[in-house]
Order: C-alpha cells, then sequence, then structure tokens
C-alpha cells in the first residue's frame, strides 16, 4: 500500500484541499499535521470533533491509495 511506514510519497487530491477555505490558519496547520501523523503512524489526535471530519475524507483516500 502507498501510506505503509516505509514509503516516501502520499498524494492529495486538490478538491480536497478545499476545506482550507473554512478553516483559520491554525486549524488547516492541525490538519496538515494531523495527515502527516495518519500516514506516518495510522493514528492522529482525535480530541477535536472538527478535526476528525476534516480528516474523513483524507483518510478514505490514503487508506484506498
Amino acid at each position: 500500500s502507498m501510506t505503509n511506514s516505509t514509503s516516501k510519497s502520499f498524494l492529495i487530491h486538490k478538491d480536497s484541499l478545499s476545506i482550507l477555505d473554512q478553516l483559520t490558519d491554525q486549524q488547516a496547520g492541525k490538519l496538515f499535521k494531523a495527515i502527516y501523523s495518519y500516514v506516518d503512524t495510522k493514528t492522529y489526535d482525535k480530541t477535536e470533533f472538527w478535526l476528525v471530519m476534516a480528516m474523513a475524507p483524507f483518510i478514505n483516500s490514503l487508506d484506498s491509495g
């Protein structure tokens, strides 16, 4: 799979990034860090509901990639 911990890259589709228009810069940073964490460890900090919702399409894409 593309998202195993030995992979050196992963793909983010441009249409997935439209969520950034709805987020503050701080939230966008948290989302980007969560994506990195998920790609690296298959987990991320789920304490903020908005982040769990924002991560769903990225997780679906990364897991199917």
